[in-house]
C-alpha cells in the first residue's frame, strides 16, 4: 500500500522519523502492540530462532558407539562430544534468548535517546544563534543611544551662554 505523511513545523525545527514496514516481509505482526514488526524485534527472533536450531539437529541420530574409534584418544574425543546433550543446554539457551530481549531493549533506549539529544542538539544551536543576535543587537541599540545622548549632552552644553560662553 501508498502511505502519506504531512508535517510542518510553525515555530520550531521538527525532527519526523518513519519507517515503513510490510507484515509479509518482516515475518507478522507483533502481537503485543498488534503492528508490523519493527527491524530490531526481527532481528531479534531470528537470532532467538537460530539458538532454538543450533544443536537441534544433534539429537539422537548423531551419537557415535565405542566401535566407531580405534584407538583411547579417538575414545577420549567421542565422550567429549557426547558430554553435552541439548537437555543441557536448554536453560542456557534461554538465559541467551532473555540476554538478547535485554540488549535489543538497550539498543531500542540508546537511539531514542540518540534522538532525543539531537533534538536538543539542535534546539541548543538555535537558542544559542538567538542568543548572539539579540547581544549583538542590543549592543548596537546602546551604541545608538549612547550616541545620541553624547550628541544631545554637547549640543546643550555648547548653546548654553550661562556656562561661560
Amino acid at each position: 500500500g501508498y502511505y502519506r505523511v504531512c508535517a510542518q513545523a510553525e515555530l520550531q525545527a521538527l525532527v519526523i522519523e518513519m519507517d515503513a514496514r510490510s507484515s509479509s516481509r518482516m515475518g507478522g505482526v507483533d502481537e503485543e502492540t498488534g503492528h508490523v514488526y519493527t527491524y530490531a524485534k526481527r532481528d531479534l527472533l531470528n537470532e532467538e530462532a537460530a539458538i532454538d536450531n543450533k544443536n537441534g539437529n544433534n539429537k539422537n541420530g548423531s551419537r557415535l558407539d565405542s566401535n566407531t574409534y580405534q584407538s583411547d584418544i579417538e575414545e577420549l574425543s567421542k565422550l567429549l562430544v557426547n558430554q553435552v546433550e541439548d537437555a543441557d543446554l536448554r536453560q542456557t539457551r534461554e538465559q541467551i534468548k532473555v540476554l538478547n530481549a535485554k540488549t535489543s531493549d538497550i539498543m531500542t533506549e540508546i537511539q531514542t535517546r540518540m534522538t532525543r539529544i539531537r533534538a536538543h542538539e539542535h534546539g541548543a544551536r538555535r537558542n544559542s544563534a538567538n542568543m548572539a543576535w539579540s547581544s549583538k543587537v542590543k549592543t548596537l541599540v546602546f551604541a545608538v543611544i549612547s550616541g545620541f545622548q553624547v550628541y544631545t549632552m554637547r549640543k546643550w552644553l555648547l548653546s548654553n551662554s550661562l556656562l561661560g560662553r
